[in-house]
């Protein structure tokens, strides 16, 4: 369930979970509702979807590290030469075999390394390191 908070309005994820509490014949004792804020593990989960886990987990303020911040990063822009006129050659199908295999060892590689993947443009992969969530 999602509700706003009453001091600051801001969104927040609750989880309520309801069981049977009984003896040990199993007679009805009464209920445990257990209601746990879930706000921050919504946010990280959503966040784990683009970045390293590792990277995610070093994170100890989420929110502040999202804020806008002046920073030196490197950005490296990596493609494959002539793929182009490679893709000329293919099938469809094969080339977007290819071109999938090539995008997985890029990511695997770029999270070993604990960049950030901000784009894949065509043939081409944008990765950001030193980034405020590094």
């Amino acid at each position: 369930m999602e509700t706003g908070a009453p001091e600051s309005g801001e969104r927040i994820t609750l989880t309520l979970n309801c069981a049977p509490l009984r003896d040990g014949q199993q007679q009805p004792l009464g209920v445990t509702i257990v209601l746990d804020d879930v706000t921050e593990k919504k946010r990280l989960a959503g966040v784990r979807r683009y970045l390293p886990p590792g990277l995610v987990d070093r994170v100890h303020d989420l929110a502040a590290a999202q804020r806008p911040q002046r920073q030196t990063i490197t950005i490296l822009f990596a493609d494959v030469r002539g793929f182009s006129a490679f893709a000329e050659q293919l099938p469809p199908e094969q080339l977007i075999e290819i071109i999938n295999g090539y995008f997985t060892i890029a990511s695997v590689v770029v999270s070993q390394h604990e960049g950030v993947i901000d784009k894949f443009m065509g043939d081409a992969v944008m990765v950001l390191f030193n980034t405020p969530l590094n």
